[in-house]
């Protein structure tokens, strides 16, 4: 680190993802809505989640030597470019669909096989009068 310059920290934020799938992945179940279907299915989920967050938090300090290597640099710039663009329509998607879910504009329907994780709420005619 040169002279004068400041160390840069991490925010307690930027774990904020990461922490609520290790909790579930370990079996913590504060703060679930629902009941899931399979709790080893949920639990895999969740440390699978843990597990590519973590490598992706870690990827930029990894290539941050490759960097200084001009030959290195456009495929660093592609890596990211596709991961950025696949978290970001991920979480657009995943947004979208729980929204108009919600909303009852769209009826999400999982095939027997693929199954959902969670199994479904009763419809609101039988909870409500």
């Amino acid at each position: 680190m040169r002279r004068g310059a400041r160390r840069r920290e991490i925010p307690p934020s930027r774990h904020c993802r990461v922490t609520p799938r290790g909790y579930y992945g370990l079996g913590g179940t504060v703060g679930m809505f629902g009941t899931p279907s399979s709790e080893a299915q949920w639990r895999a989920i969740n440390l699978a989640g843990v597990a590519v967050l973590l490598v992706v938090a870690l990827l930029p300090v990894a290539a941050l030597s490759l960097w200084r290597r001009p030959r290195w640099r456009s495929a660093l710039l592609a890596l990211c470019w596709v991961l950025a663009v696949g978290f970001v329509t991920h979480a657009l998607v995943m947004d979208t669909q729980r929204v108009l879910s919600l909303a009852g504009v769209v009826h999400i329907r999982y095939p027997p096989r693929c199954g959902s994780p969670w199994t479904p709420a009763p419809p609101i005619s039988r909870i409500w009068p």
